[in-house]
């Protein structure tokens, strides 16, 4: 159970589940209080057809109305909602985008594949001690996989590849999986011996 003292409700839409976290103000930060996912796989639409089929879109607006009620409930004063991998490459992602709003008056913002791999990176400094280290952090996805190498806390270099849990299951052959996820890596990862990964 929540209080009404809640503020902030952060949404992911991610290709193989959207979660959403409610947050109270405490002190100088924000501390989680409720969490809910939604197992849309929203990826199995789009990494095979390109859109999202209305009967996934239908969950999706549920999904968002539940939220909303919550919202409502609760109190919340500021909702931060963004898609990632399979909303950014559906083909009629923005009349779902504007559907969404116009029934709940929340809006989505579409953040590329670099941008949240320095949010991911920026979320792990908080709880590891990274100083004077070379890290190499790997976040895979249902869509995609975020890599970031960093060197004392200070990002060097930030890869987005099309490798993802959903999106790679779409392909049964694991033959071909393995193939597909060899090219990817080769055509965008470049690492000298030199680079000593700790």
């Amino acid at each position: 159970m929540i209080k009404n003292k809640t503020t902030l409700l952060t949404i992911d839409i991610g290709s193989n589940a959207m979660r959403a976290t409610f947050f109270q103000k405490r002190g100088q930060g924000f501390v989680p209080v409720l969490k809910q996912r939604f197992p849309l796989r929203l990826g199995q639409d789009v990494f095979n057809q390109g859109i999202i089929e209305d009967q996934k879109a239908e969950q999706l607006y549920q999904a968002f109305k539940e939220l909303w009620h919550l919202c409502y409930k609760h109190h919340v004063e500021h909702i931060l909602a963004v898609g990632t991998s399979a909303l950014r490459e559906a083909k009629n992602n923005q009349s779902i985008i504007h559907h969404i709003e116009k029934i709940t008056g929340i809006s989505i913002k579409l953040i590329t594949g670099a941008l949240e791999a320095k949010v991911i990176f920026e979320a792990v400094k908080k709880n590891l001690s990274l100083k004077k280290k070379n890290i190499a952090h790997i976040d895979i996805g249902g869509g995609s996989t975020e890599i970031v190498l960093a060197k004392n806390e200070k990002i060097q270099k930030v890869l987005s590849l099309p490798l993802g849990s959903v999106r790679l299951l779409q392909n049964k052959n694991l033959v071909s999986i393995q193939t597909q996820i060899n090219s990817v890596i080769q055509q965008n990862i470049s690492l000298t011996k030199s680079q000593k990964i700790s």
